[in-house]
């Protein structure tokens, strides 16, 4: 498995020991794999730039499961790491590789209704271009019978770790006050981690055709509105506020937004300035434990200059009125896909988890 210390692949690790798999988990940095360090896998510390390594790591396993995504490299080094992922693939004779992919990859997204069949070949985010890139390679790599492939395409996926979907946005409302658009009652196709890491599983062994892609989300999606007040109520506090949308566009779109954002957060920076660069170069020199410990000071910080005031981007703007549904019929047809976490459900598990790490274990 390739990109095994991440949020969903620590769970997928977790899930096929539970379900008593042989693991071998590629991971960057050992020290990120803590959360299965003690169970019984066998750990490979490969950058998915060492071809060599790569193609090591993959002999004589009959399947590979890639979640490995790195949002803070150039997206052409990522394009470039899964080919040679794939290309390890296919020279093991490897005999499935099921890739994860995202939902972003639809032009559509996250607007319109979408099934598998729906547009997808416009361009985008550098993230929606790579993914798109990967696609088309292993529908190429089937058509040649050079490698047989399943690729997943998960929605909002939140839970414990999710970075982007529950520690940010708890870490927010914590901190300050979340402002949203009075309109917050478009549609949130969220799936709780465990359905994905079942979707993946069940790509290992399914029997679709030699390069499927199918959309995974949770059995039936809520309003942002319900997202978001839903977090509100598991912090017991109330820092949601929702405003008219022209005064957001205005303050999300302008400079005196952007300047009012990072004030707020400034780990959010690189959303408009190359700090993607400079936080590799922290990472390579100081190492992941000393910036995430950065990260927790800026946290502290924050705090310690008061409530903060967070404004969507226009991107969120545009995704919490969107009322597009993603339909996930063929993953229940043709992979046994049964998503068991409905929103309600999964949020009792993901409360757990925040209520040991952001509050302490305080009943």
């Amino acid at each position: 498995m390739a990109g095994a210390s991440g949020f969903i692949g620590s769970r997928l690790v977790e899930t096929l020991v539970d379900r008593n798999a042989n693991v071998t988990a590629v991971v960057r940095s050992a020290r990120k794999a803590v959360r299965f360090a003690n169970l019984d896998v066998a750990i490979r510390e490969v950058d998915l730039r060492d071809r060599s390594g790569i193609a090591d790591a993959v002999r004589n396993h009959d399947a590979v499961i890639n979640v490995a995504h790195d949002l803070r490299a150039a997206e052409h080094n990522n394009v470039r790491a899964f080919a040679d992922l794939a290309d390890a693939c296919s020279k093991a004779r490897v005999h499935r590789l099921v890739h994860t992919s995202s939902i972003v990859v639809y032009d559509d997204w996250p607007g319109g209704d979408l099934t598998e069949e729906s547009p997808h070949e416009g361009t985008g985010s550098g993230y929606k271009n790579a993914k798109s890139v990967m696609e088309r390679d292993l529908s190429a790599r089937a058509a040649s019978g050079d490698l047989s492939s399943v690729i997943i395409q998960p929605t909002i996926v939140y839970g414990p770790c999710s970075w982007l979907w529950t520690d940010q946005i708890v870490e927010r409302l914590l901190s300050g006050t979340v402002i949203l658009p009075d309109s917050c009652r478009g549609t949130c196709n969220a799936v709780y981690v465990d359905d994905v890491v079942d979707s993946l599983i069940l790509g290992v062994s399914a029997s679709p055709g030699p390069a499927e892609s199918f959309i995974i989300s949770g059995p039936e999606p809520v309003t942002w509105r319900e997202f978001f007040e839903t977090y509100n109520r598991m912090l017991e506090c109330d820092s949601i506020r929702y405003a008219e949308m022209g005064q957001i566009e205005n303050d999300a779109s302008g400079t005196l937004g952007r300047l009012k954002s990072i004030a707020a957060d400034p780990t959010q920076v690189g959303r408009w300035m190359p700090f993607r660069r400079v936080s590799n170069l922290l990472r390579k020199a100081a190492g992941e434990t000393a910036v995430d410990r950065i990260r927790s000071t800026l946290m502290r910080l924050r705090k310690l200059r008061g409530p903060m005031i967070y404004y969507p981007t226009a991107d969120e703007i545009r995704l919490y009125r969107s009322t597009g549904i993603c339909y996930i019929d063929k993953a229940v047809r043709e992979l046994g896909y049964s998503p068991s976490y409905s929103f309600e459900r999964g949020a009792i598990p993901t409360a757990d988890y925040i209520n040991e790490r952001f509050l302490g274990g305080v009943e």
